[in-house]
Formats: C-alpha cells, structure tokens, sequence
C-alpha cells in the first residue's frame, strides 16, 4: 500500500497589528455599548426604587421610591376589611384582623422589598431583576404582629367544630364479671398543617376573604369485630387479682392492688398484631403515684459552718428511684399471663461518692417562719414533713419537688388529723400543717436566687404564715395535684436542709451550694382590695351536746397580693419575677349542738 509522504509546510507568521484586532471586534461595539447603557440607565432608574416585579399585598410596586409604596399599602390597607371566612360544608367562621390584633408594619416590609436585587450577591441579584424585567411577579411577606393566643384559640375553635374523631371499639365492664363492647364509629378531621398554612399565607399576601378548607375522613384502626375475637382472653386478664409490690431493703413491703378499671385501662389492643396488648402510657402514669412512696433522693449534712462558709459536708444516704422501664417490664408479663403479682424494681440515683465533689461551699438561701399557737398534731405534721426533705441533694440542671422529697402524705406514713384547706372549707384532714413547710421552703427558695418552677398560693390568709412575715410570700401543697419546684440552675449540687425549735416555735430551711455572684432583691408586698370576713355561719349538729359550740372554719380578709423579685449577676438580670395571690375573704363557721 502507498502511503504519501508528510509534507512539512512552513508558513511565515506576520505579527498581528492592533488596528485588526480593532477592527475584528468593530461590528460588536454597537451591541456592547447599548447593553452598557441600558444597564447603566437600570441601575440610575432604580437606585432610589423599587425593582420591576416587587409585588407586597397582591399590588405591583416595581418602579416605587420607599415613602410612596408604603403611602400606597397604608391606603390600600384602610381601604379593604381584613377578614378571613373559613368555609366548610355550608359552615362558616369568620376570622378578623381585630379580633387577633392583627397589625402591619409596611416601613419594615418595604425595607425587606428593597433588599431585592441587592443582595450583594451577583448571580442572585442578576435573577432577580431579570425575572422582574421579564414579568415575572417577586412576591415579597408582609410584616405583621398579632396576638398568638387568640389566634391559637380561633384555630382550636374551627377544629373543634369540624373535627370530630373516629372512634375506636373498646371493652367497657358491664359487671364485676363480664366485659362489653362498645362499637367503632367514623369520623373526620382536618389537616392541622394546611389549615394553619392558609391563614398564615392569608396574612403574608394580604389576601383575605373566602377560603375553602378540606376535611379528610378518620377511619378507626380498632374494630369491634377485633375485639370479639379477644374477649375471653380480655376477661381473664380485668378480672384477674393483680398487684404490684414493693419490697425495700428495710421496713416492710408495700403493695399496690389495682382496681378493675385501672387494669381495663392497661389493656389495649394492637391493630398491626392483631392482638391484646399492654398499655405503658397508661401504666407510666399509675407509676407517678408509686413512685411518691418509693423514691429517696440522695442525701447528705451540712456539719459545721463558719458564717455563710461550710467547713463540713458528709453523705449518709444514697438515693433510689423506680426502673421505670424494667418495672413496666415486669407488669406487662404479668398482666398478659395472668400472675397475681410485679415487682417494683429500682435503681440508684448516682452521684459522687467523694462528698468534696458536690460542691456544697456555702449558704445560698433560707427560710423561715413560725407555727406559734399551732396544735400539736399540726407541729407533728410540719415538722416530720421538714425531716423528710431534710438532706435531699439536688443534681446540677435538675427539678426539685416538694411531694417527691416529702413522699406519701398519710396517716400510713405517720401523719396526723390537722386542719387542711380543702375546695372551699377547712376541713379536718391527713398531714394538715404541711404547707407550713412548704411555705418556710418557698422563702428559702426565693432568698436563694433560684429559678421557681411551680408555687401555688393558698385560697385565704393564714395566720401562722403572717408571724414575722409580710403577706403573701407562701405555697400551698397537695398531693398529687398542689407541689412546689425549684430548679437548680447553679453548677454543682443543691443540698436542702431543714431544722426546727420547739420552745421557739419556729422552722428553718437552708439551701447550701456553691455561690455564683448573684444577688436577690425582693420588693414589700403592695396589696390592694382589701376586704372583710363574711359573717360567721352557724350549723346546727346533732352530734354535739346541746349548749356545744364548736368553731370548724376560722375568718379571714380577703385581699389581692403582689410582689416581685429580681436576680442579677455581674449587672445581667437573670430572673425577673412577679408574684400574684388572690386571697378570698373566708367566713367563719362554727357548729352548734342540739342534742338533748
């Protein structure tokens, strides 16, 4: 094959002259100096303006300097009603801008509109402007405030009218012996989402008037026919003498049966499995009431002290709590197979074993006050509850409670009958005298610096927390509903400990920790509304010797109370608090016998 020899060809290269390269590009000059110009012409047109395509509550502001855009939305909104009408089914809820304090701050929108294609970022900023040059409409949120709560009480309104939940079937106890079972139901209900998406691009756009929401059906999981199947396995499992029991390492064991709709509430059914199954939700809450009677926190002494200094600290008890998760463990298997008993099951609740590391260097805070006049079953009440929470150390970052610390307030656990508040009476109960504890741990709290969590105040004044004291600074406890927390938001260990004098007639709590600089200043109680007993009730008792007068309730003024208190640290305040306490003017009442 023939194959042509490679010709090597050389060439004179002339150098290039600028006049050709010049003239090269000449047909382009034209183009790039009028697209130069139009940009140049662009930005001097709008550097004061709005960019074309701006668009703010549904108008057209492209081309608008700040004051006459946000002249044109002050006008547009006093010309139109912002009213939202949800409409459903021939229903409707109307929704105003009054009713929810709906406010507009169109300087603030305008300026955020003017960021638009100015950004500073090119490629961006060159969208943009070609997308408004282009037609294309720049939506841009109005600002706005409005009162949250009353929105979310609209909302909550309108779904609790159209919302109405499928039903699932469930057992119910006919008898002592026998369950039956109430029949599934169809429901609906809307899209919570969506619904709270409507109204608040209603808001953005300035858009109101009619919207139309959707409502989806909401089938039950759980039918009858399920349950049908499970109903003797279901009985045997209500009726059958469960028990949960705890035995400590010292003292006797505790039990806790459970009554026949407490175990009803246990069992549910698992739609996937098709089968009977446990309730751990459920079950975790009986649990809270368990655990009242089985939790110890740890506890530790403060032995000497110089001052405000603590030279001595000792450990002499460490705490337990419930294993939540092993004991709901061991219920579940004994409740779907039918054993007669659990067993509460516990754990440490760890700590260092060096006391040195608790960081207990100094008095924080105390309390006190006196129970001077008191019965003696009250002083047994006040004072046993103070030698519970006496000791109790509280983690860095962790929660207080008084009814945990204190433990289960009855005559099980050593209380006496005493006077209680209860609803609207004194009556005569378990544990009355307690909230003096409550109360002297309140102040001590308070004097402390730290952060109060849940305080309750009493229904009317009571003369043993205004000896020595002003108005007003008190809490109420009652188990389980009524506690006192605090949270410890210092670095190391909070310890509490308590002590009282007999002859003195008097309560004190220290709280001791390691001191961070901050600094408390509570103000004087300003009461106002002042008002007088009612007049004593006299209740005839046939149980009282005739010519018996017996005084039951005791008369108190009515009044409202506030104070406050501020804690700063290096000038930064950290909390800034206000305690209110509406006193009801109590009436006395005495019962007067008539039996012959």
């Amino acid at each position: 094959m023939h194959v042509p020899p490679v010709k090597i060809i050389k060439k004179k290269v002339e150098s290039l002259d600028l006049r050709d390269i010049v003239a090269a590009f000449k047909p382009y000059y034209i183009g790039f100096l009028v697209l130069f110009l139009l940009i140049s012409f662009y930005h001097l047109l709008f550097s004061r303006r709005l960019i074309p395509g701006v668009y703010i509550a549904g108008l057209d502001l492209g081309g608008f300097t700040f004051d006459k855009a946000v002249s044109r939305l002050q006008t547009y909104e006093s010309a139109n009603e912002k009213k939202i009408t949800i409409t459903y089914g021939g229903k409707s809820y109307a929704l105003t801008g009054d009713e929810v304090s709906l406010s507009y701050n169109w300087e603030s929108t305008v300026n955020r509109a003017f960021e638009v294609g100015r950004t500073g970022n090119f490629f961006v900023d060159t969208k943009d402007k070609l997308a408004g040059l282009l037609g294309k409409e720049l939506y841009i949120p109005a600002y706005y405030d409005l009162d949250e709560e009353k929105f979310d009480n609209f909302m909550a309104s309108v779904r609790g009218d159209l919302n109405s939940p499928g039903e699932n079937a469930k057992y119910f106890l006919k008898n002592k012996e026998s369950l039956g079972i109430g029949h599934e139901h169809s429901g609906q209900k809307m899209n919570n989402q969506e619904f709270y998406d409507l109204l608040i691009e209603s808001f953005d756009q300035y858009n109101f008037g009619s919207k139309p929401v959707t409502v989806e059906p909401d089938e039950p999981e759980v039918l009858a026919a399920d349950l049908e199947k499970n109903l003797t396995q279901a009985e045997k499992i209500v009726f059958n003498p469960v028990k949960l029991v705890y035995e400590p390492v010292e003292g006797k064991a505790k039990e806790w049966p459970l009554t026949l709709e407490q175990k009803l509430e246990l069992l549910s059914f698992d739609p996937i499995e098709g089968d009977l199954a446990f309730n751990k939700v459920a079950f975790r809450s009986f649990l809270e009431g368990v655990a009242l009677d089985v939790t110890k926190l740890p506890r530790g002494k403060v032995t000497e002290v110089s001052g405000d200094r603590v030279l001595g600290f000792t450990l002499y008890e460490e705490g337990i709590e419930i294993d939540v998760d092993k004991t709901a463990e061991d219920f579940k298997n004994a409740f779907i197979d039918l054993s007669d008993k659990a067993y509460v099951k516990t754990k440490s609740i760890s700590g260092p074993r060096d006391a040195q590391q608790y960081g207990i260097y100094a008095l924080l805070g105390e309390g006190r006050s006196k129970f001077t006049g008191s019965a003696q079953g009250r002083i047994n009440n006040l004072t046993l509850a103070a030698s519970r929470t006496d000791g109790v150390l509280v983690p860095p970052g962790s929660i207080y409670s008084f009814n945990d610390a204190v433990g289960e307030i009855s005559a099980a656990t050593g209380y006496d009958t005493a006077w209680i508040i209860l609803g609207n009476q004194t009556v005569l109960g378990e544990g009355g005298g307690v909230c003096q504890t409550s109360t002297t741990m309140f102040r001590a709290i308070l004097n402390a610096g730290l952060p109060v969590v849940v305080r309750h105040p009493h229904a009317y004044r009571v003369y043993y927390y205004e000896i020595e004291s002003p108005i007003g600074i008190d809490a109420s406890v009652y188990q389980p509903s009524l506690d006192l927390q605090f949270k410890n938001d210092t670095p190391n260990y909070v310890l509490v400990q308590s002590s009282w004098d007999l002859n003195e007639h008097s309560l004190v709590f220290r709280l001791y920790g390691t001191p961070d600089g901050r600094k408390v200043k509570i103000s004087d109680p300003v009461v106002t509304n002042v008002t007088g007993a009612p007049p004593a009730e006299y209740r005839d008792d046939p149980d009282l010797p005739k010519g018996v007068v017996k005084q039951i309730d005791f008369a108190a003024g009515g009044a409202n109370v506030v104070f406050t208190r501020q804690v700063t640290r290096d000038g930064e305040i950290l909390y800034d608090d206000v305690f209110k306490t509406n006193y009801r003017p109590w009436k006395a009442v005495y019962l007067v016998g008539t039996k012959e």
